[in-house]
């Protein structure tokens, strides 16, 4: 909702006819980038402009903020946006007709914030008091815009309400529409997600039967963004009620089961939130979010479609919901541009997937972390300047780390040791392109040797180098084995007993073991074992990992003398041996085409999963779910049945028969093109 605004009294804040112009023309410029949807040139042009402006509650300061934070809705920054809004909201608190259309203005934009947040209470409250400030005519835009936004954001906190504003939207009259028939399609689906919500799958159908015809029918070839969402809606009612024929089809004609999952396939980062008491979450709860991906390879939007809880009760849309917490994860995943370039626009505007929380061990690996204590410690010799407090998720932490690294080139020249804690940063995140991560890690590289080539982070740097140079390659794998195996050698050659020296070893011998190459693996694991415990402590976690896969190698063997004495080296008990993050080797890939769903393979879909399943001792998964499934409700079982013929190799845990619990798998279904 964009409205005019009275600019006049921005002059008064700054001294002089020509300031106050160049201030009108800088606002003119970045409300013209802002109407074009330009969001990075708007959000940029607008946070200069704040940055000239005299901290005040003034009504120009109301407006930039205002026009900030809908720029900042816009590019998914929800977080940084609501502090601004609701500044706006308090300034633009006189009661004049103009200060009224500027806080309605940012009470809906702060609404569209909450309602991206999965804050569903305060969205429907922030739409409420949007309305009652503009008391639209019935039936007008602004009316129907409002009272949709309220409507979605109620279908998890009041459904009753939802209703009768979505069966009062519907019943306006026909020409309130005129050629205009989408947006009723999605009025009409969306009052069907209220019914789907509260169980009433039956109900939805008739709404969503409707919505299809408005929208052009449910088979028609020539889409837009309408038809596959009311297409999606329709199959997971079809699921819901058991109609598995209709469900597949509805699946195929809505671009789920093809071109949908081309846009998941490249995704770097989707973790999901964890089961149990931290979250609320349990295993058996289930939702459908739909998201959009921005060309950077962030998602731009996320929204649930439809939520089951496993204790059978409605989400309340107070924070706390898989409806809130699925969403809020969503936000967290990115792709590769690069990659992201391959699938067209239209199918990364709403994508789909079926989740649930995962059960993977949350605890800290005490590996890494001992590594990262060393790495800080490490740059602290240096004397080097902290990073400044900023964002932890990779997608928004780039372009922090890229304008640190800029600052601190103009600041204190391009070959200063200053830039190593950017440059290691940005080496390390994985948002970045591979080609990239290179570059930053190889500049760091180059300032460390200049700096005096500490002998850890020269390590560190390399081990990263290495990895990043294996995604780059063909057959990462041997790529990744061969540089491994290079690099250890090397630091093997100078520091024989670094701790840094045997962390390579232990990964190098996690490489080899992959490779099917056993022996291999227990002559690089004895010598981490052999290191003096004055350099690598008895209880060292990575002593401590060589231990338990040498015990686990003796065992597949059937020695199981040296698997005993290797497990009673670590000094833990059995149980205690899930504290340890040894990862158990797999044997067999293999899965049988035959759990390809017939129904899907008639249709020619395709999908990509995830399975979470346990790992027997005798190297067999149990307990597989499915957790994220793409197109919802299609391949999950299938999943379930590969992930148990998967094998892993037998570990040696006497008195227990779980080896490794919540491990992961991601299958890709694909139908052959004639």
């Amino acid at each position: 909702m964009r409205t005019l605004s009275i600019w006049a009294p921005l002059a008064l804040l700054l001294a002089g006819p020509v300031a106050a112009q160049t201030v009108q023309q800088d606002f003119d410029a970045a409300q013209k980038a802002l109407d074009e949807q330009d969001v990075v040139a708007a959000r940029a042009k607008f946070e200069a402009l704040l940055k000239r402006m005299k901290a005040s509650k003034s009504r120009s300061v109301g407006v930039v903020k205002s026009r900030l934070g809908s720029t900042l809705v816009m590019d998914g920054e929800q977080e940084a946006a609501i502090p601004l809004l609701t500044e706006a909201i308090a300034i633009f608190d006189t009661g004049t007709p103009a200060d009224v259309i500027e806080q309605a203005d940012a009470l809906s934009n702060r609404a569209r914030a909450h309602e991206a947040l999965g804050q569903f209470k305060d969205a429907a409250a922030d739409y409420g008091a949007a309305l009652n400030l503009l008391k639209p005519e019935h039936g007008s835009r602004q009316d129907i815009v409002l009272r949709t936004g309220m409507a979605r954001a109620l279908i998890w906190t009041d459904p009753g309400k939802a209703r009768r504003e979505l069966d009062g939207l519907i019943a306006l009259p026909a020409d309130t529409w005129g050629k205009d028939r989408k947006t009723l399609a999605l009025l009409n689906s969306l009052r069907a997600r209220v019914d789907l919500n509260d169980g009433r799958p039956a109900d939805a159908m008739p709404f969503l039967r409707k919505a299809m015809e408005l929208a052009g029918g449910s088979k028609t070839l020539k889409v837009d963004v309408t038809d596959i969402r009311v297409r999606a809606d329709a199959a997971i009612a079809a699921h819901l009620l058991g109609l598995s024929a209709l469900h597949q089809e509805l699946v195929a004609y809505s671009g789920g089961g093809s071109l949908v999952t081309q846009g998941l396939s490249s995704a770097r980062w989707m973790e999901l939130p964890s089961c149990g008491t931290g979250t609320g979450l349990d295993p058996n709860d289930v939702a459908v979010v739909e998201f959009a991906i921005n060309n950077d390879g962030r998602v731009r939007a996320a929204t649930p479609i439809y939520v089951k809880r496993a204790d059978g009760k409605r989400p309340d849309g107070l924070g706390a919901g898989p409806e809130t917490q699925f969403v809020q994860a969503a936000r967290s995943w990115y792709w590769q541009p690069e990659n992201l370039a391959k699938v067209e626009p239209f199918w990364r505007q709403s994508l789909r997937v079926e989740v649930r929380c995962s059960n993977a061990r949350s605890n800290s690996d005490p590996i890494q972390d001992s590594l990262q204590t060393e790495h800080g410690e490490a740059w602290a010799r240096l004397q080097l300047r902290p990073m400044p407090p900023g964002a932890q998720a990779d997608t928004s932490a780039l372009p922090q780390e890229k304008a640190e690294l800029a600052a601190r080139e103009k600041a204190d020249g391009v070959e200063s040791p200053q830039l190593l804690v950017p440059l290691s940063r940005l080496g390390a995140n994985q948002a970045a392109p591979p080609a990239e991560r290179a570059g930053w890690t190889e500049r760091a590289l180059a300032l460390l040797h200049k700096a005096g080539a500490d002998p850890f982070l020269m390590a560190v740097m390399n081990y990263r180098l290495v990895r990043i140079r294996a995604e780059q390659g063909k057959d990462s794998d041997k790529a990744l084995r061969e540089g491994l195996a290079r690099l250890t050698a090397q630091e093997a050659a100078a520091r024989p007993d670094a701790r840094m020296t045997q962390f390579l070893r232990l990964e190098l011998a996690e490489a080899l073991q992959e490779d099917r190459t056993p022996q291999e693996a227990e002559k690089v694991l004895d010598a981490i074992v052999a290191t003096p415990e004055e350099k690598l402590g008895r209880v060292d976690p990575i002593r401590t990992a060589a231990l338990l896969r040498l015990s686990n190698i003796a065992a597949a063997r059937k020695d199981l003398n040296a698997a005993a004495a290797a497990l009673a080296a670590t000094g833990l008990s059995p149980e205690q041996c899930a504290l340890v993050d040894v990862q158990p080797t797999i044997q067999n890939r293999q899965v049988s085409a035959s759990i390809f769903p017939q129904d899907a393979r008639r249709w020619g879909s395709g999908g990509l999963t995830k399975v979470e399943f346990d790992i027997g001792t005798d190297g067999k998964p149990r307990n597989a779910r499915t957790v994220m499934a793409a197109p919802p409700f299609v391949f999950g079982p299938a999943t379930e049945k590969g992930a148990l013929q998967l094998r892993y190799q037998p570990v040696f845990r006497p008195g227990n028969d779980v080896g490794c619990s919540a491990m992961t798998q991601n299958f890709r279904f694909q139908v052959a093109q004639n």
